[in-house]
């Protein structure tokens, strides 16, 4: 079935078609199918991170048009914009889970040894006693980011044919660290930032998964929106 494109669609959000697709990918027969329904998304992500014409636009570095991400409470307290930035690192991830299609539930868990977000900003606030306010260019890297998208969805019926709506989903991730450089703070404010690194994200990590999860699942929806159950598993 063509599923399994569907699933890499989640990975990395950016899958346009599902015709001809290129004959080193094998497509699965089953969703029960666990051990292909994993090597399949983790094959393209490893084999084809940089596209495949007519279908995948590159996912090393994944794109995104903006994104926001505001904190207004505790010690960190910032609202932040990000515009044409990139995430840079799936061709280095591995989906070591994925379940719940039965169930109107899909349960999406992915690891990347090293995820580095590159682009230009524009922030305000504090971290604590530092103020961050100002515009630059951002290199944010996380370390062993492992994912975890929690996807429920329903199904629209139209011209006879159901489709997949996702609704309400959510996501977080853990790292073990990372380090972040914001180019119009200088090297003592930067090894500031770096010196409570873990803190920092502990503390805008809901606002960071609430952006990037509705980011995505925009993108996810668009493709859905496309192609109905019916295109997406042949039997």
């Amino acid at each position: 079935m063509f599923f399994t494109f569907a699933l890499f669609l989640i990975a990395s959000s950016m899958i346009i078609t599902t015709t001809s697709l290129p004959s080193d990918i094998k497509l699965c027969t089953s969703f029960n199918d666990n051990e292909c329904l994993l090597n399949t998304p983790n094959y393209i992500l490893q084999k084809h991170s940089n596209g495949i014409k007519n279908h995948l636009d590159s996912i090393d570095p994944l794109k995104i048009d903006s994104m926001s991400v505001e904190q207004t409470s505790g010690p960190v307290n910032i609202l932040a914009k990000l515009n044409n930035f990139d995430i840079v690192g799936f061709s280095k991830a591995k989906i070591y889970k994925f379940s719940g299609f039965e169930n109107n539930l899909l349960d999406l868990r992915m690891k990347m040894p090293i995820a580095t977000l590159l682009g230009p900003y524009d922030v305000i606030g504090k971290i604590f006693i530092l103020n961050i306010s100002g515009v630059g260019k951002l290199k944010l890297t996380f370390k062993n980011f492992d994912v975890i998208m929690s996807l429920p969805f329903t199904k629209e019926n139209r011209d006879g044919k159901s489709f997949i709506k996702i609704e309400q989903p959510q996501m977080t991730f853990d790292i073990t660290g990372g380090d972040v450089s914001m180019s119009h703070l200088g090297a003592i404010s930067n090894a500031f930032l770096n010196s409570n690194f873990n803190r920092i994200i502990d503390a805008i990590k809901p606002a960071i998964s609430k952006s990037l999860i509705e980011k995505l699942s925009q993108k996810i929806n668009l493709f859905f929106e496309a192609n109905s159950i019916e295109e997406l598993f042949i039997n």
